[in-house]
C-alpha cells in the first residue's frame, strides 16, 4: 500500500517517430520476465539486435529521475555498451536540465551519495544548449507561427528576448503562458503582442 507521502510512480512514455513497433510488440514479455534493475537493458538488447541499423536513443528529462531509479537506469545503460551497436545502442543521449556527470545519487538503503560519473563513466561529450540569440528567438517563435497560424508582433520578440537573456527555458517558458495559458493568447487569429509578453 503507498503512503500519502511517497511519490507515485511516473508513466513511462515511449515515442518512436518512425513508427518502430518492436518494443510495444514485446513490451509485455519483457516487463513480466525481467526485475526493474533488468528490463532497460534487455529491451535495448533485444531491439538493436531486431533491427540492423544501428540504434540511437534518446532520453528526455532524465533529470526527472531521482536516487536508485536514476543509477538503476545509469546502470544498465552502462553496463552493456560495450556491445555496441549490434546488441545495444549506438548512442544514447541523455537530456536533461544539469549534466548527468555532476548529479550527486543516493544509493541504497543507507543513502550514500554516488557521483554520477561513477555510475555512468562512458561518456564522450557533454553539450549545453547555449542561450538563444534575438535571430534565433524570431526562428523559433516562427516555428509557432507556422504550426498554429499566430504571428509575434516584433516588440513581443524583443521583449522576449531581452526579458529571458535567450535563455531557452525561459523563453520556452513564457512563450507557452502567453500563448497557451492566456485566454486571448489561445486565440490564434490574434498575434502575441508585447504587452501580452509582459503579462505573462
Amino acid at each position: 500500500q503507498l503512503s500519502k507521502n511517497r511519490p507515485q510512480p511516473r508513466k513511462v512514455i515511449l515515442h518512436c517517430p518512425l513508427r518502430d513497433g518492436f518494443l510495444s510488440a514485446v513490451r509485455s514479455e519483457i516487463l513480466g520476465g525481467f526485475g526493474s534493475h533488468e528490463v532497460l537493458e534487455e529491451a535495448l538488447f533485444r531491439w538493436a539486435e531486431a533491427d540492423p541499423r544501428p540504434l540511437v536513443l534518446l532520453i528526455d528529462e532524465i533529470d526527472t529521475l531521482r536516487g536508485d531509479p536514476l543509477f538503476s537506469v545509469l546502470r544498465q545503460l552502462r553496463s552493456s555498451y560495450d556491445l555496441r551497436p549490434q546488441k545495444f545502442p549506438q548512442s544514447i543521449v541523455l537530456c536533461g536540465v544539469r549534466d548527468v556527470r555532476d548529479y550527486r545519487i543516493q544509493s541504497g538503503p543507507t543513502g550514500e551519495m554516488i557521483a554520477g560519473g561513477n555510475g555512468f563513466n562512458v561518456s564522450a561529450a557533454s553539450l549545453r544548449l547555449g542561450d538563444l540569440d534575438r535571430v534565433q528567438v524570431d526562428t523559433l517563435l516562427g516555428q509557432h507561427t507556422a504550426e498554429t497560424g499566430q504571428r509575434f508582433e516584433p516588440a513581443a520578440v524583443d521583449r522576449i528576448h531581452t526579458q529571458t537573456e535567450g535563455q531557452p527555458w525561459l523563453v520556452n517558458a513564457l512563450c507557452a503562458e502567453a500563448c497557451f495559458k492566456s485566454p486571448q493568447g489561445r486565440a490564434r487569429s490574434r498575434a502575441i503582442t508585447e504587452d501580452d509578453i509582459l503579462a505573462a
